[in-house]
């Protein structure tokens, strides 16, 4: 360790240490980090998409909400079974749109790629507040 130290101290006083940031590749089969030698060695870089749903989820609790339901974007469906709330952002704008008879609740940033084209009918902007202390 003290081989290291010292290692490490004669890279700093000859100015070669710096602090930063840079972007790190890793491989997304299995999550881990992957060098710039291993993406450039057979030239297999590929851009890959990762899979993203949106759900609905019913609106169970009496109240003012109670047959909208609520839409949730996630890029990790696979944790979908396993899922017991929804979080909300309390500084995101949400909305409540009327669309083909039904009420919906979502983020306002992603009502485009919701609901596209589709007729729909804005009806109440709002933020979520919590009571925090």
């Amino acid at each position: 360790m003290e081989s290291v130290i010292w290692a490490f101290k004669q890279l700093y006083e000859k100015g070669l240490i710096y602090e930063g940031v840079r972007t790190s590749l890793f491989c997304p089969t299995c999550g881990t980090p992957v060098s710039d030698f291993e993406i450039a060695m057979d030239d297999s870089y590929k851009d890959a998409e990762d899979p993203s749903i949106t759900v609905k989820f019913p609106v169970i609790s009496e109240g003012k909400f109670k047959d909208a339901n609520i839409l949730a974007w996630t890029t990790t469906p696979w944790t979908m079974p396993s899922n017991r709330a929804l979080v909300v952002d309390e500084n995101e704008t949400y909305i409540l749109v009327e669309c083909e008879g039904e009420s919906y609740i979502l983020a306002k940033p992603r009502l485009e790629a919701v609901f596209g084209d589709k007729k729909f009918t804005l009806k109440k902007n709002f933020r979520e507040r919590t009571n925090r202390p």
